[in-house]
């Protein structure tokens, strides 16, 4: 068996002064929270090859094509060459777990590893967009503090193409991951979220079907709000389109009622989400027609300040990859009504114009004036102040 880690994204408890924060202790203690003022949270992930379908899968095993054909793998789950096969599987990916480790970021020391349990969530590889890390709190002291990121329920460890089911059993047929695995082959994208001592809770959702989850965060308002992209099969048009449910409003920015329940698995209740703005859609497509429904909104960075949300978009040809916001909490109530906007100073061009030249992730504020947000590819983060 071979692994290799691949470091996914990393948060700071750092510096931020609405966690009351007080010096670390050097050393972790048993009664010691999990999420320790002063200290660095990485969440990472092991590629594993002898589990699940990445274990018997060989050169010819029949993978995604289209929504009317397989075609063959093109390498087994050799480390080095098992990408090869999103050559000829867009939607290839290879699911691996998730290992949280909270270290002291002056000396390295590891005060907690936290293995999440891959029989409830895990993540997908080679997407390089999930595992967003989110920082709430619920109470005053260590013990209010929450850690909060999105996974993809039940696959396991060796599962293909997770990343790009369906988030419910027949949920889009013309998906070329349901066409080749089965409309059973779905696995709801899934809250996590880690109390200070360790504790993990899930909300499943019907949310990011056909595509992944980006991130999560728990709102002051106490509702989960999530950012992802979905939409993998022939939806053309809001409205009924084949989908159940609808692919082209359970996408962008989600307003999520938590569940917590212990396990992943639990029951979604209806009306559980709500996506914010669902109709927004750019005329940015080939010679200025509009975009595929559901793909201007999709996003991947997200974070809250002075009552409102704020997040970003740089990936894919659809829409505009910039920073957006809306300037309230919206309830599950008021998220179709609510309307989203680019944050003044930032691009208002279309990506397929630009060719894909400014692509924000993580988004932060280090005070009312200072926004801070990371330009992916280029490896620097940009600043901008009032």
């Amino acid at each position: 068996m071979r692994k290799l880690s691949m470091t996914r994204s990393v948060i700071s408890l750092l510096g931020c002064s609405t966690l009351a924060l007080c010096a670390a202790t050097p050393i972790a203690r048993a009664d010691q929270p999990l999420l320790l003022p002063n200290s660095l949270i990485i969440s990472s992930s092991t590629y594993d090859r002898s589990q699940g379908a990445t274990a018997s899968l060989a050169v010819g095993t029949p993978l995604p094509n289209s929504d009317t054909a397989t075609i063959g793998a093109v390498s087994d789950g050799n480390y080095v060459t098992v990408w090869n096969n999103a050559s000829v599987d867009g939607s290839f990916g290879v699911t691996s777990p998730i290992e949280l480790t909270v270290i002291n970021p002056n000396s390295d020391h590891v005060f907690h590893t936290v293995a999440v349990p891959t029989d409830q969530v895990v993540t997908s590889s080679s997407s390089k967009s999930e595992l967003g890390l989110h920082i709430c709190r619920t109470a005053p002291g260590a013990d209010g503090l929450h850690l909060v990121f999105v996974a993809y329920g039940g696959p396991g460890v060796g599962a293909l193409d997770v990343s790009n089911s369906d988030a419910v059993a027949g949920h889009d047929p013309p998906n070329p991951v349901t066409f080749a695995f089965g409309p059973n082959y779905a696995f709801a994208r899934t809250i996590v979220n880690v109390d200070a001592r360790g504790s993990l809770s899930y909300t499943p959702t019907i949310n990011y079907g056909g595509n992944d989850d980006r991130a999560a965060l728990l709102g002051s308002n106490g509702l989960y709000y999530s950012v992802g992209n979905a939409n993998n099969g022939n939806a053309t048009t809001f409205g009924p389109n084949g989908t159940n449910p609808d692919v082209t409003t359970t996408t962008g920015l989600e307003v999520v009622k938590p569940i917590d329940a212990e396990a992943a698995g639990a029951q979604i209740p209806p009306g559980n989400s709500a996506q914010v703005d669902p109709s927004l859609q750019f005329p940015c497509g080939k010679g200025g027609a509009l975009d595929k429904p559901g793909k201007s909104n999709n996003y991947r960075g997200v974070t809250e300040f002075g009552g409102a949300l704020y997040f970003t978009k740089g990936s894919g040809s659809n829409g505009k990859n910039t920073v957006y916001t809306v300037n309230s909490l919206p309830s599950l109530a008021g998220a179709p009504s609510t309307k989203i906007s680019i944050v003044p100073g930032f691009p208002t061009d279309c990506a397929r114009t630009t060719g894909g030249n400014y692509t924000p992730f993580a988004v932060f504020f280090a005070n009312p004036t200072t926004m801070y947000v990371t330009d992916r590819p280029r490896r620097f983060c940009g600043r901008i102040s009032a």
